[in-house]
């Protein structure tokens, strides 16, 4: 199906609206998971340290930091919001391993564990998506070229 394209060549404004509401939404998680470890510290540093993972404080400054900052990139959508959803991508899959691990449990809590687990492989999942796309934007930028919108490719119909 072809989309409609605005006068200077962009993408339409319903794809626009949907990666941008994608990408807002995805970012809330980690906004929103940074002020309620702010709220709740030592919910969390009590987790951390069951889990191994010294200092706890520290490493819970840099999550709340990480969560925060990143998450608030990635939701503006501002130039290179790639790097800080590669960092998130790459904390969610370290929180997996370390807080989810699935293969350890008793078959009790394993079927919870396991859903956790692939729920942050999804996100992981988006958050890469959100990278590449962000990726290609930045260089169609730096190279001066406008994206075609769907459906439209750069080369003209043979005649």
């Amino acid at each position: 199906m072809i989309r409609p394209v605005t006068d200077s060549g962009s993408p339409d404004a319903l794809e626009r609206t949907l990666l941008n509401a994608g990408r807002i939404v995805l970012a809330s998680l980690f906004v929103l998971g940074g002020i309620a470890k702010i709220a709740s510290p030592d919910l969390y540093l009590d987790r951390m340290t069951a889990a191994g993972l010294e200092p706890a404080r520290l490493l819970l400054t840099l999550v709340i930091a990480l969560e925060l900052c990143g998450g608030l990139w990635v939701s503006s959508g501002a130039r290179g919001h790639g790097l800080p959803a590669l960092a998130l991508a790459a904390h969610t899959l370290l929180i997996n391993v370390t807080l989810y691990p699935f293969w350890e449990v008793g078959d009790a809590d394993r079927v919870e564990q396991i859903s956790f687990f692939f729920k942050n492989v999804s996100i992981a999942g988006g958050l890469l998506f959100v990278a590449g796309v962000s990726r290609r934007h930045d260089r169609e930028r730096l190279a001066g070229v406008r994206p075609p919108a769907p459906g439209h490719d750069r080369t003209p119909p043979p005649h």
